[in-house]
């Protein structure tokens, strides 16, 4: 009998790999072509062995590709007025790059090559589908009709349509109606491209207005007046966008950050003036961005009982004024929420966020020298058994050992301190029954306990807080309005930081609690450990890993440790060993105690 032969296996001089072709309208999504991943065997059976596990995943991802879906005509108005909305756009924010090359006859070829990566994203392998080719160039001489057919009855059209869908996320078949009135569609706007590109080529460059007036003749450009009548108003359009980010049982946005949220469109919307979406336009964001920078911070209480329009008419002292950070900070909130309204509900056919930015520094946190942990680790409140909160004494030491965020520490309940394989681990998860949460998916993780932590007596700790009954790692600590971290993080650097008398770094990069992260990541890559193990240990993407990293799964956590005991840091904690059990005489608490109800 014929043996089946298996699709997805490549032969290569290295050996055997495992390669899936992406199908076309889904590569702008996936950001690539296809996944290829080395088996490392050049033995057929153990290659096939080895892929075993991954082809149900592989068949059903092909069932996906091939579903019968059904544009919509919503569907079919919305990918035109992407596409050629992005294409206006583009051409209207560019330098006039046309003297790159000599060759007058592959100039407009470049241009439009250009063009296609430009407005759809770097996607090379798309864009050199979409180009007017040489073996299309005789048909510029037809009638419009005709070469657009032809165009069709090449794929272009049709390519450029699956492309748009793609990064719209439509799923549409390819022998639906709609999908074919697409492509033609499609295929007449790459004519007008060609003529734009042609007229500019030889210093026309009102060819442009060919493109706009096609733009218009299609019906995708309304005026004001009808863009306005056809779009909900900005606050019913955010009300809607606000309610996705917080619907389902893991919103997207935290407590907090829909606090902020909230805050930098009730902002927005009271410098714009009321108007609905389709008005908003790059002038508009402008004047949006240039009112900010003239408001001062925290205006509500510096300058309580006036309105935005007052005190754009005050000279506000240069002090006062947000940093550029802030500044670009509110851009980046409103433009998600744009970007939702143009490539989501389709309101929108342009950017009018566009080139509209503030240049800033970003400066990061500095990590903690010798004699900054010194400062922290050996002082009076450690040595002394000064400490006012028993978490106080706990959470500084393991955000040096673990390097886990600040959240991640105060949010830890009792089980999240376990035994798996042999080794005391820390759980980090994201249960939101019981409000925990990390920053990514691979914040979910299980980081060992350092030797110096049990040294201090953490496990026999754990075991009091379990013998007592309590469920939180930390029950002197009551949760703030931003989260298990709120009180930490005020501590921190309004007052023991200050304290203890940590300094910035002499490049002007701040010291602050997640500074404990940035030393303990910078001590355990300067140790030579496996990048992947600290990559797993400190909760970060395996972005260094390629297209290997799908397939990786947690290692075990035995091969995790070497991670946690390379931070050493050469301090002494002998003078405050078992110190804990001083502090948990002194606070008898108990779930939420009355006498942990003062200030936290």
């Amino acid at each position: 009998m014929r043996r089946s032969r298996i699709s997805y296996l490549e032969v290569r001089p290295s050996g055997f790999y495992f390669r899936f072709q992406i199908p076309s309208p889904f590569r702008l999504i996936a950001g690539r072509s296809c996944i290829r991943v080395c088996l490392r065997t050049r033995d057929r059976a153990t290659a096939r062995e080895r892929i075993a596990p991954v082809l149900p995943h592989v068949y059903s991802l092909q069932r996906l590709f091939r579903k019968d879906h059904k544009m919509t005509p919503d569907e079919y108005q919305r990918a035109l007025r992407f596409a050629i909305g992005r294409i206006v756009e583009t051409l209207e924010a560019w330098e006039c790059p046309w003297a790159e090359t000599q060759d007058r006859n592959r100039l407009p070829q470049a241009l439009e090559m250009r063009l296609f990566e430009e407005a759809f994203g770097a996607a090379s392998d798309v864009a050199s589908t979409l180009r007017l080719d040489a073996d299309i160039r005789p048909f510029l001489c037809e009638s419009e009709a005709e070469f657009a057919q032809r165009l069709l009855a090449n794929s272009r059209g049709c390519d450029l349509a699956k492309a748009v869908l793609a990064a719209l996320g439509i799923e549409g078949s390819e022998d639906s109606p709609l999908f074919k009135e697409l492509s033609l569609r499609m295929a007449k706007l790459q004519i007008e491209i060609h003529h734009v590109m042609r007229g500019r080529s030889d210093g026309d460059h009102s060819a442009r207005d060919s493109l706009v007036s096609y733009y218009r003749r299609a019906g995708l450009a309304p005026n004001k007046e009808a863009a306005a009548a056809s779009t909900p108003a900005l606050g019913e359009a955010w009300k809607e966008f606000s309610s996705e980010k917080m619907e389902g049982p893991r919103p997207a946005w935290s407590e907090k950050n829909a606090r902020t949220q909230a805050a930098t469109f009730a902002e927005f919307q009271e410098i714009v003036g009321e108007m609905r979406v389709a008005e908003i336009s790059r002038s508009v964001m402008l004047m949006y961005r240039n009112s900010v920078a003239r408001l001062p911070s925290n205006r509500q209480k510096k300058y309580p009982g006036k309105s935005i329009a007052e005190l754009l008419t005050m000279d506000i002292p240069a002090a006062q004024l947000p940093a550029a950070r802030t500044i670009d900070e509110k851009l980046i909130r409103i433009g998600a929420f744009l970007k939702w309204c143009r490539d989501i509900k389709g309101w929108l056919a342009t950017d009018p966020l566009r080139g509209v930015h503030v240049e800033h520094d970003s400066k990061s946190y500095a990590p903690f020298n010798q004699e900054d942990l010194r400062r922290l680790l050996n002082s009076s409140d450690y040595e002394q058994h000064k400490h006012s909160r028993l978490w106080r004494y706990w959470i500084p030491l393991i955000a040096l050992y673990t390097g886990a965020r600040q959240t991640e520490i105060a949010q830890l309940l009792v089980r999240n301190v376990i035994q798996e394989d042999g080794v005391w681990i820390f759980a980090i998860t994201d249960e939101a029954s019981d409000g925990q949460k990390v920053k990514t998916s691979a914040g979910v993780r299980k980081v060992p306990v350092s030797s110096k932590l049990k040294a201090l007596g953490f496990l026999d700790y754990v075991a009091h807080l379990r013998a007592r009954g309590e469920t939180r790692l930390f029950p002197d600590l009551k949760k703030g309005r931003d989260g298990w971290g709120h009180y930490v993080s005020r501590w921190f650097g309004e007052e023991y930081k200050p304290r203890v008398g940590i300094e910035p770094d002499p490049t002007g990069q701040r010291k602050v609690f997640h500074s404990f992260r940035h030393t303990a990541i910078t001590t355990a890559l300067s140790s030579g450990q496996p990048i992947a193990h600290i990559q797993q240990v400190f909760g970060h993407e395996k972005s260094l890993l390629g297209e290997s990293a799908t397939y990786m799964h947690a290692f075990p956590v035995a091969q995790l440790v070497p991670v946690i005991e390379a931070l050493d840091y050469g301090l002494d904690h002998s003078a405050y060993k078992d110190a804990w059990r001083k502090y948990a005489e002194q606070w008898q608490f108990h779930s939420e105690p009355e006498s942990c109800k003062r200030a936290a």
